[in-house]
């Protein structure tokens, strides 16, 4: 940030090394390149890039002459936007020159999502939370490739240059993002409000200085207009990436705005049905028990300048608060999403009821003038279980950072326990018993919500082997009341 005409720079504080409760990961389009100025003076940055095996990439990023360099594919730790701002100045990189190299929609326009997303992550909603979000900088030439894992890499090697790869080995990531993807996913061709047409003028001459364009009447020689590149089949993106994602990260969650279409001329935007059609192909293939591991949501949000952005920013940001602040089983639906946004396009109740029901979308509305989540609902339910309690979001982003929290404390105690010292098994009930206190585990007393069982190996006594059985909080996904009139007789006695 800079102030007094950049005579005044104002640089944000480094961050100690600190964890973070929940962190996220967001791949899209950043604007310009990355100055290396910057990122080399952040010695706590590069330390944790080193640290998750691009000290090579680094090293060689500093031998070179050039100033300042896209980062493309390399995950870079941020820690607020002012972090970001700052590293990504507003240079001019050579795709950005290049207006062939840009998507454009009427809808969306020609903005990047990505910085609006990240602002939204870090936007302030009342609670002093720290956060921790992982940049992955993608080449606009390439498109949706740039998005999609490599489907040869099958031993998650990341030394092919392929973001999403990348993505799935950073270990403590609860959270992919593309808010980029979901722009290039809106078709070129539909609009917000389409605009009036007119038949066109009686042919006259005019002075060749006349301007004929107005914004309304439809362009005479619209067959010399290139065509937009038509988006990617949405079946076959949450394919590739969810194979990719159950073979190297079944812990990890993605989040996804549900595609937008167009069926006749003039009608405003809607979900695409499409794209319906191919969850409900997912749902019976061998992808039904992977979904759970994809949130969609919809529809998308509107500022204050009618700008169209995605949402995924803003409940990233919410989950992040929430699992910091009351823990990872806790749903964020029902709560105001922090700044001015409102949906678009606009549902009625029926409509949401309809997404949220037979569809399984989680559905954005619009309540006492604030956009929160109608309810974190999926697609597909954990371990195939296709009760309402098992699609719901809270449990299965529970689920994916017990896991994690049990693979961090196993590294932990792996070279610093005896296998005959009953630490590992006191430490564990300890980390239960504190889960159950603060409600994630349902039951009476800690017996009924969780059980461990310690085995031994009969190969090898230094193996360590535990069995755990858990009773997650399911949430109460629907309440029925029934009103009965009881009809009271009075006898005189």
């Amino acid at each position: 940030m800079n102030f007094d005409g950049k005579r005044i720079y104002l640089d944000p504080e480094p961050v100690v090394d600190r964890q973070a409760a929940f962190e996220v990961v967001m791949i899209g389009h950043c604007p310009g390149a990355a100055s290396k100025d910057v990122l080399f003076n952040h010695q706590s940055m590069t330390r944790e890039m080193a640290a998750m095996g691009y000290a090579e990439q680094l090293d060689a990023l500093k031998k070179s002459s050039e100033k300042s360099d896209p980062l493309y594919n390399l995950p870079i730790p941020i820690y607020s936007l002012a972090e970001f701002l700052q590293l990504f100045s507003q240079e001019k990189s050579a795709a950005q020159e290049n207006p062939a190299t840009l998507y454009r929609s009427r809808l969306a326009g020609s903005q990047l999502w990505l910085p609006a997303a990240v602002e939204d992550f870090f936007r302030y909603s009342g609670s002093h939370v720290f956060k921790k979000l992982w940049v992955i900088n993608v080449d606009q030439a390439l498109a949706q490739q740039a998005f999609l894992p490599d489907e040869q890499n099958t031993t998650m090697d990341l030394r092919p240059d392929n973001a999403f790869i990348r993505a799935l080995g950073l270990p403590r990531v609860g959270l992919m993002v593309m808010p980029d993807l979901e722009r290039l996913q809106i078709p070129a061709h539909i609009e917000g409000v389409p605009h009036l047409r007119i038949a066109n003028p009686v042919p006259q001459f005019l002075p060749c200085s006349a301007n004929l364009e107005d914004g309304v009447r439809e362009r005479r020689n619209s067959e010399e207009m290139q065509q937009p590149p038509a988006p990617r089949n949405f079946g076959e993106l949450m394919r590739q990436m969810l194979a990719a994602i159950s073979r190297f990260r079944p812990d990890l969650r993605m989040l996804i705005s549900l595609p937008l279409d167009r069926e006749l001329l003039g009608e405003l935007p809607q979900e695409s049905r499409s794209a319906l059609a191919d969850i409900n192909t997912l749902q019976k293939s061998q992808f039904a028990e992977s979904l759970h591991r994809v949130q969609i949501i919809y529809p998308y949000v509107r500022d204050h300048r009618y700008r169209l952005m995605s949402a995924s920013g803003l409940l990233a940001g919410k989950m992040a608060e929430t699992v910091a602040s009351k823990g990872a089983w806790r749903s964020v639906a029902g709560t105001p999403l922090a700044g001015s946004y409102e949906p678009f396009p606009r549902l009625s109740q029926q409509h949401i009821e309809v997404l949220r029901n037979d569809k399984s979308i989680g559905v954005l509305r619009s309540r006492l003038q604030k956009t929160e989540l109608d309810d974190e609902r999926l697609s597909g339910g954990v371990f195939g279980d296709q009760t309402e309690h098992a699609r719901s979001g809270e449990i299965s982003r529970f689920l994916g950072w017990l896991y994690r929290e049990l693979e961090h404390m196993g590294h932990q105690l792996l070279f610093n326990v005896d296998p005959a010292d009953p630490k590992p098994l006191i430490v564990l009930q300890d980390f239960f018993n504190r889960l159950h206190q603060l409600g994630a585990l349902r039951g009476k007393t800690a017996e009924q919500a969780f059980s461990i069982q310690r085995l031994l190996s009969e190969n090898d006594p230094s193996i360590l082997i535990f069995i755990i059985d858990i009773a997650p909080a399911f949430p109460i996904d629907t309440i029925r009341l029934r009103l009965q009139q009881d009809r009271l007789e009075l006898s005189r006695g």
